[in-house]
């Protein structure tokens, strides 16, 4: 491996933090608790692709499983403890 110590104005700007959306995700995860469901309408500028995508997302960052269903373009997502409760 080589190295070395350059100046921090000589370096490259770091990569941008997660998006909008993924932070939304995020937010919309740490805030779910058991029994309740969370009821996710896409903005004009998603997709129910991309939000199920971002919720998969920090659910697996958060440590949980989902249960996400559709009907009628919104998306319903609730914490899937049942996955964890079968012996």
């Amino acid at each position: 491996m080589k190295y070395q110590f350059i100046d921090a104005k000589d370096a490259p700007a770091p990569p941008a933090p997660g998006s909008k959306n993924a932070a939304e995700a995020a937010g919309i995860i740490a805030q779910l608790r058991k029994g309740n469901v969370a009821r996710v309408e896409p903005d004009d500028d998603q997709t129910i692709r991309g939000l199920r995508t971002n919720l998969s997302r920090a659910a697996k960052t958060a440590g949980v499983e989902l249960l996400v269903w559709e009907a009628d373009q919104i998306l319903y997502v609730k914490l899937a403890y049942w996955l964890h409760s079968r012996a």
